[in-house]
């Protein structure tokens, strides 16, 4: 049997090792799909950078793009499915996170995949498949696929395809993860403890909701300056900064923030800390007190003995379309973390 995984960070990353020795398999059985820049071990024997395959998605506003953006799609496709027959001629199992993402969903459609698992990824894996939206445009943004995409994808695909034939199950590693689908196999979390972190004591932990759209850039920082004043308040201390990948990929909400941290240099000092870094380890390791929005990290954080405090209140005050990103997390999660009281 051979194994392809797909890891898009760190999470991913130990998760899907936790799959293989589930499986027991030798690791030059396993082929390593990497996205978002994704770091793997150098030790692996088989990688495959998926940023090497983009692939557009049917659009009829890019009328005048159509040509090129087949033959992207078209060598992208090839690409993908040769590196694929390649590592294993014979066939094999994929373990993604989701199927949303059109290059993930090419991984399921090689006639080689016999079958595959969802893999836990954080608050997308509890919140299962939205209800399905009626669009008049379905019909033609079908059609449009079949060309754009030889008929591998299909249009507005769903996270998560478990009526598909080749379904198999999934992998959860929190009680939050997966509840109801078929084949739930629970596996045990990963993280260690990792001395060099254990001085990670107060953490701001920033989510994407900008780049998104999910939050107004205004929002976001008007209510950070008043996070960032109330942490100045509570006393002397070292604010350490993790900024989401696409925080850092985009270049859009990223400076700013580190502008208005600049701002409160007198009142504390902060660093920030690298994308490297595990931020689910650095809970077991540093029992942090972690300041956030939402984030699936507040899953494992509390999970591994951190303290998890949230501003999403204020948020949804001054943007009250942001529930809906609030609410992704599950009831429990979000009832067992610390409101801040800011004052804006």
């Amino acid at each position: 049997m051979k194994l392809v995984l797909l890891v898009h960070n760190n999470l991913t990353l130990q998760f899907a090792r936790k799959a293989v020795e589930y499986f027991q398999l030798n690791p030059e059985n396993c082929l390593w799909i990497r996205d978002r820049r994704a770091a793997v071990p150098a030790e692996f024997v088989h990688t495959f950078d998926l940023d090497q395959a983009p692939l557009f998605e049917f659009r009829i506003a890019d009328a005048l793009n159509w040509g090129k953006q087949i033959r992207v799609n078209y060598r992208s496709l090839s690409r993908i499915d040769r590196c694929l027959s390649d590592f294993a001629p014979e066939g094999f199992q994929l373990i993604a996170p989701h199927s949303y993402d059109l290059r993930y969903h090419a991984l399921i459609t090689h006639p080689g995949c016999k079958g595959f698992y969802y893999l836990e990824e954080g608050k997308l894996s509890c919140a299962g498949n939205p209800g399905r939206r009626r669009n008049w445009k379905r019909p033609l943004v079908g059609l449009g696929h079949l060309f754009f995409l030889k008929g591998r994808i299909p249009a507005f695909p769903p996270p998560f395809s478990t009526g598909h034939p080749k379904y198999k199950g999934v992998f959860a590693f929190s009680p939050f993860a997966f509840n109801g689908f078929k084949n739930r196999i629970e596996l045990p979390l990963p993280f260690r403890s990792r001395p060099e972190l254990a001085h990670f004591k107060q953490v701001l932990v920033l989510g994407p909701y900008v780049e998104f759209g999910e939050l107004p850039q205004e929002v976001e920082i008007r209510i950070l300056k008043a996070f960032f004043a109330w942490f100045a308040a509570e006393g002397p201390g070292r604010l350490y900064v993790k900024f989401h990948p696409a925080q850092l990929a985009q270049d859009l909400s990223a400076p700013v923030i580190r502008t208005l941290l600049n701002e409160f240099q007198g009142a504390f000092s902060w660093e920030e800390i690298p994308p490297s870094v595990s931020l689910e380890e650095l809970a077991v390791s540093a029992q942090p007190d972690m300041y956030l929005a939402t984030s699936s990290v507040a899953l494992y954080a509390m999970a591994s003995g951190a303290r998890v405090h949230t501003y999403a209140p204020d948020l949804i005050k001054a943007y009250p379309p942001f529930r809906q990103v609030w609410e992704d997390l599950p009831l429990t999660v979000r009832n067992a973390m610390s409101p801040i009281p800011l004052t804006q």
